[in-house]
């Protein structure tokens, strides 16, 4: 798992390739305003190393800010498995199927 410091880095997801790495899990918090920017940004992190993608976003309100929400998982090609809808809390989950993804969302 790595923290915020460290995820909002491309060097981190390089590193992670470097030491072998296929899945690249990653623990946050972002407000709404911020869910698009770092949604791209782990896209691109998928896509650019080759790594599975999970993000995991707090989904409530803490505090005084609001919570951005959408957990999502990328595959390593950086196409979109699953994401949680903003108003829903769950377990993103990826299924390999072929050579392909099926994504869902479980309760």
């Amino acid at each position: 798992m790595s923290a915020r410091a460290i995820v909002g880095s491309d060097d981190a997801a390089a590193r992670r390739l470097a030491g072998g790495a296929q899945l690249y899990l990653a623990s946050m918090f972002f407000t709404p305003g911020e869910v698009e920017q770092e949604h791209a940004r782990f896209q691109a992190y998928a896509a650019r190393h080759q790594l599975m993608v999970v993000a995991s976003n707090y989904g409530g309100p803490t505090g005084s800010l609001p919570s951005g929400g959408h957990g999502a998982i990328w595959s390593r090609e950086g196409a979109l498995i699953t994401r949680i809808a903003h108003t829903r809390s769950g377990l993103a989950l990826a299924h390999p199927i072929g050579t392909g993804w099926h994504g869902e969302v479980s309760d």
